[in-house]
């Protein structure tokens, strides 16, 4: 009894701690809203003490410990929370088509003199970072698109994470290592250049490292499980029986609100 009380008191004190800056007066009000004290908590929290006792002691020995086959199978199941995909993050400068067109030239002169003028636009900014200059500060200086002011870069980003114009940029970067350039990258809208600022290979998971992790969300299961079973087998032998059963029943009737006897 008195490992009992210490055990209900060492619970009493992490609720109060945790939850009420281990001031005891400020957890007797919120309780006194709902009409209780700390010897009704004391009491709830003796039963549950009780109760895990009972099922540690009599109920635990019965999960048996899984096997080997059991484990691949629930390792199989959860593989995905463990995975993690790989991913580059990118900087990239984009040298757009639309933005060179010469103001009262046809449709096919427009796109011929904004392609060469691209062209050399892209190569102008490829030269300049074989020079020494950084990908961010010739991307402020060059790139048409997204994200330029901040040195163009993405961040993480997904092949289907992108619009379609920008996938030969994308593609190439799932090429790439951390801090390689690509070659240029030219489609019928732009030129490109990317470079890989992070290559995370992500995570393929591995049965034999995350065993331990298995092996106790197994027992976790099957205790669960067995616990259920407990509870159903006692639920389904309870019987309640009045020892003078007209007394319950009249008994019933008096407490029911605004009862009625016909």
């Amino acid at each position: 009894e008195k490992q009992l009380d210490e055990l209900v008191e060492q619970e009493l004190r992490r609720i109060v701690n945790t939850q009420y800056g281990g001031v005891y007066r400020r957890y007797e009000n919120e309780l006194a809203i709902e009409n209780k004290t700390l010897d009704d908590v004391r009491a709830a929290l003796r039963r549950e003490i009780i109760v895990a006792r009972y099922l540690e002691l009599n109920l635990k020995p019965k999960v048996s410990e899984p096997t080997r086959d059991e484990l691949l199978t629930l390792f199989e199941q959860n593989k995905d929370k463990w995975a993690r995909p790989a991913k580059r993050s990118m900087s990239l400068i984009e040298v757009r088509m639309d933005k060179r067109f010469s103001d009262g030239a046809t449709e096919p002169d427009q796109r011929q003199t904004a392609r060469v003028i691209a062209r050399k636009r892209i190569r102008n900014a490829k030269s300049k970072i074989a020079a020494g200059e950084t990908f961010a500060s010739v991307a402020k200086e060059v790139s048409d698109g997204f994200f330029a002011s901040e040195g163009g870069s993405w961040g993480y980003v997904t092949k289907d994470g992108v619009r379609e114009r920008y996938l030969p940029a994308v593609e190439a970067l799932y090429q790439m290592d951390t801090g390689e350039v690509s070659d240029t990258i030219e489609t019928d809208e732009a030129f490109f250049l990317v470079r890989c600022d992070h290559n995370d290979p992500g995570v393929e998971p591995d049965f034999e490292a995350v065993q331990t992790e298995l092996r106790s969300r197994s027992f976790r299961e099957n205790y669960n499980r067995v616990i259920a079973e407990e509870v159903l087998k006692l639920q389904q032998e309870a019987r309640m029986e009045p020892k003078n059963l007209d007394l319950f029943l009249l008994g019933v009737l008096e407490n029911l609100p605004d009862a009625k006897l016909q």
